[in-house]
């Protein structure tokens, strides 16, 4: 995961913009965000980026794990939730950005004997 200070570094070294006017522009943008969807709209679309869309949620009830056989019920009340589509754009740099391989955090543990067979433990496809 990437910090804040990281990706304001990152688009400063990209634009050539100072991190100072990248760090304003973040910030304005986190701001007005949440700020058109519960004021003008329902729906703001940020370029190259996606769309953000509050929706309300309906509540329920449900039966308590405990007490089941009391007719105890629960409720979730409703509430507005944010939902993110990312857009064609963003989602066609991450797919392109995937092709090569990532690193993986797994532990790679190598034989003691190279020349002799891979564990059983890592090799998925012979499953005896």
């Amino acid at each position: 995961m990437i910090s804040s200070k990281g990706l304001t570094t990152h688009i400063s070294e990209e634009t050539g913009l100072s991190e100072r006017t990248v760090k304003l522009v973040l910030k304005g943008l986190t701001e007005a965000v949440p700020a058109l969807l519960t004021t003008k709209t329902n729906k703001v679309n940020v370029w190259a980026l996606g769309t953000f869309e509050l929706r309300m949620w309906k509540g329920r009830t449900y039966p308590k794990t405990k007490g089941v056989g009391s007719g105890l019920i629960g409720y979730h009340p409703s509430r507005y939730r944010i939902k993110f589509t990312p857009s064609k754009c963003l989602k066609d740099a991450v797919q392109f950005s995937t092709q090569c391989p990532l690193p993986s955090k797994s532990v790679h543990r190598p034989n003691s004997d190279p020349s002799g067979p891979p564990d059983k433990a890592h090799n998925s496809h012979n499953p005896a």
